[in-house]
């Protein structure tokens, strides 16, 4: 997962378009998210998972990681309490 954050908000379209140009040039699928504009799991999966291709603003980068941690911290303990008493498993 590819994770892209601009000073802007990109449009479902623009995020596509960048994807399918992208997924072209590597030659494997790439998904493109917004940083800005993604909240919950799918966020902090992308900070701490994904592969960062370009960094224009630090900045903007320590924020997000700063959010993403935050997010461990509050909200991960409570969804793997609620995974594990729907499924009986522990999750990672």
């Amino acid at each position: 997962m590819k994770a892209k954050s601009v000073s802007a908000v990109l449009s479902p379209q623009r995020l596509v378009d960048i994807s399918l140009v992208l997924n072209k040039a590597v030659r494997r699928e790439i998904d493109i998210i917004d940083l800005q504009s993604t909240k919950g799991l799918v966020f902090y999966e992308a900070v701490t998972k994904g592969i960062v291709a370009l960094v224009r603003n630090r900045s903007l980068l320590a924020d997000l990681m700063k959010e993403a941690v935050y997010y461990e911290a509050d909200f991960l303990p409570a969804i793997r309490t609620l995974l594990e008493k729907r499924t009986g498993i522990a999750h990672a």
